[in-house]
């Protein structure tokens, strides 16, 4: 049987200040920030990877609180969440097979009927730059059908990167909890349910990362303290890590709420019911949670918020393949923000001197 934790197994491919690339696991990754100078990932895989590394990092420091807490804390990254990774029920949340509970897998997750071949479904279907059925890709011209050996610690950055960017569409439907997933239709027969897109697709919208010399410093400038979130997302939002409150099932409204309208809740989100087979060559795949977007009350905090052209609408600013991002700074770099208005990404409220740049809209 295959067996993986995030947290002490490498899985995660990072650039070293001496120019070699290695994979590393998170507590290694923490440990090694100040020496690391970046990731080594595409752009959707980047923005999820660190959502995953602040979401821990908030969790650890249970903040900042405020401004002063976040220009002291930059010290405490490392050792703090060293400590959290150590606890025993945080630690076994990251483990990507097995018993029990699972990095960004449900649980009680079965099939809708017993005979049901979703669940031999194969684990390519998470890296969206491969083929799927007839959909060739730039560098990938294999069949949906076609055998693939994909290495656990891929498995692990896939599950991230498609919780957080899977489409909207057409999804097969299983039971989570003994009830059918969400928006399933014509259930118990056989006919596909329904999902919205992930939370950090609506839009295709950009996402803009402060970007530092290393790794500890471009998670410390990406860091929003409790007040600033308050402010900008509303009260009580800031919430809990989804491994933390884990949903039982689609009815579990506390767990559900947390997950879908916090702010570290939607951190790393639960956008589809996944469970991985044992042998890892296998998956089952549903619908899991809906996520507000911005036109339902929810702003992403990575995101700019303009007015459209039609001047009567807010919308996130997306990605066009008529314009390229840079031609977006003007928008990309406004500091100001508040719940009702237009504005640049949170974190630019860290900025306090010249000379930051602000880097990777993805």
């Amino acid at each position: 049987m295959t067996t993986m934790n995030l947290t002490i197994d490498p899985w995660l491919p990072v650039l070293l200040d001496t120019g070699r690339c290695e994979p590393l696991s998170l507590r290694d990754t923490f440990a090694r920030a100040p020496e690391i100078r970046d990731l080594a990932l595409r752009p959707h895989e980047r923005i999820a990877v660190m959502r995953l590394l602040l979401c821990i990092t908030h969790a650890a420091l249970d903040g900042p609180a405020d401004r002063k807490e976040w220009r002291a804390c930059r010290s405490r990254i490392a050792p703090s969440v060293a400590k959290y990774l150590a606890r025993p029920e945080i630690g076994g949340a990251f483990n990507l097979f097995g018993e029990g509970p699972r990095f960004l897998q449900v649980t009680d997750l079965k099939p809708a009927k017993a005979d049901d071949d979703e669940e031999g479904s194969s684990p390519g279907k998470l890296d969206m730059a491969l083929a799927s059925g007839n959909n060739a890709t730039l560098f990938d011209h294999a069949g949906s059908g076609a055998e693939r050996v994909i290495e656990a610690s891929s498995h692990a950055l896939n599950l991230l990167a498609f919780q957080c960017f899977s489409p909207g569409g057409t999804i097969g439907v299983a039971l989570w909890g003994g009830k059918p997933t969400l928006e399933w239709a014509k259930y118990p027969k056989p006919a596909p349910g329904q999902s919205a897109h992930a939370p950090c697709l609506p839009g295709s919208m950009l996402h803009t990362l402060l970007r530092g010399s290393n790794l500890l410093e471009t998670l410390h400038l990406n860091l929003l303290n409790k007040e600033l979130v308050a402010q900008a997302l509303g009260e009580d939002r800031w919430g809990k890590p989804v491994w933390e409150k884990m949903p039982a099932s689609a009815a579990d409204k506390a767990a559900v709420a947390n997950a879908t309208l916090t702010y570290l809740g939607r951190f790393v989100p639960l956008a589809r019911a996944i469970r991985l087979g044992e042998d890892s060559g296998s998956l089952l795949l549903a619908n899991a949670l809906d996520f507000p977007s911005y036109d339902e009350g929810f702003r992403e905090p990575t995101a700019t918020i303009i007015l459209r052209s039609d001047g009567e609408k807010r919308a996130p600013l997306g990605a066009s393949l008529e314009r390229a991002p840079w031609r977006q700074l003007h928008a990309l770099a406004v500091r100001r923000f508040s719940q009702d208005t237009t504005g640049g990404p949170l974190a630019l409220d860290n900025l306090q001197e010249r000379g930051r740049r602000v880097g990777d809209a993805g």
